[in-house]
């Protein structure tokens, strides 16, 4: 009996422990045990929180001992948890592989007749991510790349070994503007090519997928034509939306 009630108590615990949220109050509690800001720092990089960081609640942390580096480590969690940008690049460096008959792209996954939608180009008249079907990839170009990006990603390098640094790089460079990236904030969609313009903020239903050089490479059928996304660098790029 004890041993029943010892382990029910220990999955319970691990299902607290597994919720649990920071927020200014479990903050000063940390720093009041006499935790050190590194202690505390890592903690808020490894666990969700959900802080109060109006001016005058800044100025009772900062009353009440905490630290500048506490302070702004806060604030950035507080910020990179409301930013889609962060979250969306966290799918795409957690890995993509293939299982139960499913695509699975970090914590999203696609399957044969899902759909996909196509944004716009992320920079220039064509789509680097998505071709007509049998083309070679614009994403494997480097030029393209540099002259979409102003060379800071052509610099980095876009193999896929350099995946990490390209979304660091990549994160710098307007952020808030490419995740509001539609056909609408387009200044003149006619002035894509013409490849673009055929599939410019449509939808294309997920046929088939596989495996080219490290890369995952998603075919869709837009209008009945089949068209190749190098879905990684798709997504990354905000080429397209899952």
């Amino acid at each position: 009996m004890k041993k029943i009630l010892l382990t029910t108590a220990m999955i319970f615990s691990s299902a607290v422990f597994s919720q649990e949220r920071l927020d200014n109050a479990t903050i000063l509690k940390m720093k009041d045990a006499g935790l050190s800001d590194e202690l505390i720092q890592g903690k808020i990089k490894t666990t969700k929180g959900d802080y109060d960081l109006t001016t005058e609640s800044i100025l009772g942390l900062k009353k009440a001992g905490l630290s500048d580096n506490v302070i702004t480590a806060m604030m950035i969690a507080q910020l990179e948890s409301n930013d889609p940008t962060n979250q969306l690049f966290g799918v795409i460096t957690s890995g993509i592989r293939e299982q139960g008959g499913k695509l699975i792209i970090g914590e999203k996954s696609i399957s044969k007749g899902d759909e996909i939608q196509i944004s716009v180009p992320s920079a220039g008249k064509d789509f680097l991510s998505i071709n007509p079907k049998g083309n070679v990839m614009n994403v494997r170009s480097i030029g393209k790349i540099a002259g979409a990006t102003g060379g800071i990603v052509g610099a980095v390098g876009m193999g896929s070994n350099n995946i990490k640094t390209v979304v660091g790089a990549t994160k710098v460079m307007n952020r808030a503007e490419a995740i509001n990236r539609t056909a609408d904030t387009v200044a003149d969609i006619q002035n894509l090519s013409g490849n673009a313009k055929k599939i410019a903020n449509k939808k294309g239903t997920v046929t088939s997928w596989r495996k080219d050089d490290e890369a995952y490479v998603v075919e869709v059928l837009i209008d009945n034509k089949k068209y190749d996304i190098d879905i990684r660098e798709a997504v990354m790029m905000f080429e397209v939306k899952l």
